[in-house]
């Protein structure tokens, strides 16, 4: 009881200092939306849009996490309905990509890809890998501002074709993946290896990921190595240049 009555004061008090803010504290709002508690992220954004911002970004920006918070909300009961039953999840799913498509608004287009993705996960956990990777690649057609999830999708798919005997294919799944990179905050290191595995000299990129530390690799560098070692020798120049 007691922890719980400091939780609600110490809440209450963040509403009071983002009130008394002259910017909305996007910061705040972003955390609460990070580590799952919507309705509390919810509850600071409709306040702050009781407000007249002379900014129409800081307005906008508002609404943006407004649709977060309530994207969010709506997949994470989906998460837990999938832990106990996922034919229920799949239903719940199916429902709502039907809302969605009755939908017009651009509202829309901001769940497809967690739609798509939550369906992935069911057929995976159920071993139905050709339903998985239809889903995937759904997910990967839609729009989202998950980058780093998206990669993982991406880099997933393409160790799935490559082990099906499609390298190629798996290599343009691994272009899409590091196409979302941002070149200029990359190591000057690992930039010679993005442009040797663009232009089709796959054995040099290994040979300078593998001198590269492992403590600096983050996963998709890892990914990338792992992928050449395995299908590098299956991959040509010729066949690289027939995916730009």
């Amino acid at each position: 009881m007691l922890a719980k009555a400091i939780f609600r004061i110490s809440f209450a008090f963040l509403i009071f200092l983002v009130a008394c803010s002259s910017e909305p504290d996007l910061t705040t709002i972003d955390r609460l939306i990070a580590n799952g508690k919507f309705s509390q992220a919810r509850k600071l954004i409709e306040q702050e849009l009781q407000k007249e911002w002379s900014d129409t970004l800081q307005y906008k920006r508002l609404k943006y996490r407004l649709l977060k918070s309530e994207k969010g909300a709506v997949f994470a009961a989906i998460d837990s309905l999938i832990k106990i039953n996922p034919n229920q999840a799949l239903q719940r799913l199916a429902q709502l990509e039907d809302s969605l498509k009755r939908m017009k608004t651009e509202k829309q287009k901001y769940f497809y890809f967690d739609l798509y993705r939550k369906r992935a996960r069911i057929y995976k956990e159920q071993g139905q890998d050709s339903l998985w990777f239809q889903q995937c690649y759904k997910a990967l057609r839609s729009f989202t501002d998950q980058y780093e999830l998206k990669q993982d999708l991406f880099e997933q798919c393409a160790f799935y074709l490559a082990a099906k005997g499609k390298a190629n294919q798996g290599l343009k799944m691994l272009d899409g993946s590091f196409r979302e990179i941002r070149l200029h905050q990359l190591n000057p290191q690992l930039k010679k290896v993005y442009y040797a595995y663009m232009n089709g000299e796959f054995e040099k990129a290994l040979t300078l990921l593998k001198n590269f530390p492992v403590s600096q690799k983050d996963r998709h560098w890892l990914n990338l190595e792992r992928f050449l070692e395995n299908y590098g020798q299956m991959l040509s120049k010729e066949e690289r240049f027939k995916l730009w």
